[in-house]
């Protein structure tokens, strides 16, 4: 702040900042007037007014002390506007800076959102996408299971089913792939063996005019006795019933359409109780036929494929055990067993 105009010993303010009264006892000389400098001949008579009021002076305008140093308009303390102090930033600046960045974070924010919304629904879809599939893929094995199960249910129905009449209740069922009801054996004097090969039971006879039977040694009256056989060389097969110290009877299949169904009392002695050509039989080397005997009581329903061929009425034996033969008649006979199954009646 610029110091305070002096004062007068009377109190009053001078135009020019001097006393208007001089103490006469001052030892100071008084200053000389204007126009009576020595050499004042070098100056101008009538100099142009000062660019700016003397210091001190007082503005009538504003009542404020005049700085003759300002170039421009006094503040209300003489001093010039912005002169040595720094003008405070605008406010509105300020006020639209901070409003960008508000602008940026909100923009920001919306943009975050809108993209993690976007990251989360292709989770979401690709989630239930991801379980519809699996659910899918599931049920599917679900059901292909439960196919599998009822086709094996339904599988296992059919093969405790008795195909034939009248029905009777499965006693069992032998694959004849390894020794269990039926064994190895041979007789190398009549010249055959039975034996498991290849999965399956096989029964071999060499000499011609005989054949040679493979037991099952228990009892059984009435029942349904069924077998796949298949002729690999020579003449026939077929299958024991009612076998016993007595005798038995003999159903006789050949590979070339012909069937018998025999009594035999002895091992020489045999009576015919039928024979004939059925269309059923599958006929030549190496084909499969499906035969069976229903016994019960004195009747006996003679099948091949499911057909019955023959019904023939006997009583001489009314139980006995069971087998499986290979019948050669002219050449050397080797004949297959599979599946033989018994349902009792």
């Amino acid at each position: 702040m610029n110091p305070p105009p002096p004062i007068d010993p009377q109190g009053q303010k001078s135009n020019t900042g001097y006393s208007s009264h001089i103490n006469q006892n001052t030892p100071y000389p008084l200053p000389t007037p204007p126009g009576s400098y020595p050499n004042s001949h070098l100056y101008d008579s009538n100099p142009a007014p000062p660019s700016s009021p003397p210091y001190g002076q007082l503005d009538p305008a504003s009542n404020q002390i005049l700085n003759p140093y300002a170039t421009g308009p006094s503040t209300s303390y003489g001093y010039q506007s912005g002169a040595g102090i720094p003008p405070a930033p605008p406010v509105t600046a300020q006020r639209n800076k901070a409003s960008k960045w508000l602008i940026f974070f909100i923009v920001s924010a919306i943009l975050l959102l809108i993209i993690s919304s976007f990251i989360v629904g292709n989770v979401v879809n690709n989630t239930i996408a991801t379980n519809n599939a699996n659910a899918t893929a599931t049920a599917q094995v679900i059901t292909n299971h439960l196919a599998t199960a009822t086709a094996q249910a339904q599988a296992t129905a059919a093969a405790l089913a008795n195909p034939y009449q009248p029905s009777g209740t499965l006693a069992w069922i032998d694959p004849l792939t390894q020794a269990s009801k039926w064994q190895n054996g041979s007789d190398v004097s009549w010249g055959g063996r039975c034996q498991f090969v290849n999965n399956a039971y096989q029964i071999y006879q060499s000499p011609p005019k005989k054949f040679f039977r493979c037991e099952e040694p228990s009892t059984y009256s009435n029942f349904a006795f069924e077998v796949k056989m298949r002729i690999d060389q020579g003449d026939c097969g077929g299958l024991i019933v009612r076998h016993n110290d007595n005798g038995h009877y003999l159903l006789e299949v050949c590979q070339n359409g012909n069937y018998d169904f025999f009594n035999y009392p002895s091992h020489r002695d045999s009576i015919t109780l039928t024979r004939g050509n059925a269309p059923a039989i599958h006929q030549g080397i190496d084909q499969l036929n499906v035969i069976a005997v229903v016994a019960n009581g004195s009747s006996f329903d003679l099948y091949v494929n499911g057909q019955k061929i023959e019904t023939v009425s006997d009583s001489t034996y009314s139980q006995g055990a069971l087998g499986l033969v290979a019948v050669a008649y002219d050449n050397m006979t080797a004949v297959t067993y599979q599946n033989a199954r018994l349902w009792t009646i």
